[in-house]
């Protein structure tokens, strides 16, 4: 790695935001609309690189999801499971949030000491993306576990 600017600190993604996994449900919780008590649930497949899509969606019951997985601005949506390691690592930034959750397939990343925007930025890099790939090779499902992110 090239020296950091003047002030700067290397620390670990750990020390400046917080990593939570994706709301575990099963298929037969699922709905193609929401209701009252159901909240909207992006996936793997809403993620493109650099921005969320909102097709397709899926809605589970609210009572199913923890305050913490609601998506919050600036958090870090991230696929941290998949058949197909290129999609592994894949993330995008929350830029608006609708009270919508995400999957178990999926991990947010939570800046809390750290600008999220940049955060967003440097999680997308080719080093980072690298490293992850490395790490998350399975036999079948590629996996990223919340210490290696």
């Amino acid at each position: 790695m090239t020296k950091l600017p003047t002030g700067w600190t290397e620390v670990t993604i750990n020390e400046v935001a917080d990593v939570i996994r994706g709301v575990t449900y099963s298929k037969s919780q699922t709905m193609s609309q929401g209701d009252s008590g159901s909240v909207p649930l992006l996936r793997a497949t809403n993620i493109e690189p650099g921005h969320l899509t909102y097709e397709d969606m899926v809605y589970i019951p609210e009572k199913v999801v923890k305050p913490n997985q609601i998506l919050q601005l600036d958090d870090i949506i991230l696929t941290a499971s998949s058949g197909s390691i290129s999609v592994v690592g894949k993330s995008a930034q929350v830029i608006k949030s609708d009270g919508e959750t995400f999957g178990a397939f999926c991990a947010v990343i939570r800046p809390k000491d750290i600008s999220g925007r940049f955060l967003g930025y440097w999680v997308q890099s080719p080093f980072v993306r690298d490293y992850w790939s490395s790490l998350a090779k399975g036999t079948n499902i590629n996996n990223l576990k919340p210490s290696d992110i």
